[in-house]
C-alpha cells in the first residue's frame, strides 16, 4: 500500500517531489495501489518506485525517470 507521506510530496508538484527525492536520495518510493490517475507528473524522478498496481490511467509522464521502477 502507498505510503501517505510519499503521496503528500506527489500530489503537491512534481517539483516538490523532485525535491523530495533528492534530500531523500536512498528513498525507494512505495507507491503501491496509489489512485494517480490523470495525475500531471511531467519529469517526475519516479526511479526505482514501487508502483504495482498502480492507478496510472491518463497520467502525464512526460520527461519522467522510470527507470528500475516497478510497474506490475
Amino acid at each position: 500500500m502507498a505510503d501517505p507521506d510519499e503521496l503528500h510530496f506527489l500530489q503537491d508538484s512534481a517539483d516538490d517531489w523532485n525535491m523530495h527525492r533528492r534530500e531523500q536520495q536512498w528513498m525507494h518510493p512505495d507507491l503501491s495501489e496509489a489512485n494517480l490517475s490523470a495525475a500531471e507528473l511531467p519529469n517526475a524522478d519516479l526511479s526505482g518506485a514501487n508502483l504495482t498496481k498502480a492507478d496510472l490511467r491518463a497520467i502525464d509522464l512526460t520527461g519522467s525517470n522510470l527507470a528500475n521502477a516497478d510497474l506490475t
